[in-house]
């Protein structure tokens, strides 16, 4: 309890498991995972987040985007600017 999610997983692989049970352990680490409420810290409040980041999508920025032209993600998530960002480098 008031452990992370990397901690609960770092605790799980620890746990060493014969080669016949590791399907039933995984089932078993998957039941316990689901039944837990890991929290994270993000600084910002996450539909605050999610607001400022999607809002350009929603009206004229959307209308302005060159069909023919790929998304540009990292550039919306820039244009919020004051939000650290994770994604920016994303795919």
């Amino acid at each position: 309890m008031g452990e992370s999610r990397e901690a609960f997983r770092e605790a799980v692989g620890e746990v060493p498991v014969g080669h016949a049970d590791q399907r039933v352990f995984a089932g078993l680490t998957k039941l316990v995972t689901d039944r837990c409420t890991f929290e994270m810290d993000v600084g910002h409040p996450p539909a605050t987040l999610r607001a400022e980041v999607f809002a350009p999508g929603d009206g004229g920025t959307r209308q302005a985007l060159d069909p023919l032209q790929p998304f540009d993600r990292a550039s919306v998530i820039a244009e919020v600017g004051h939000w650290p960002s994770p994604w920016a480098a994303g795919p």
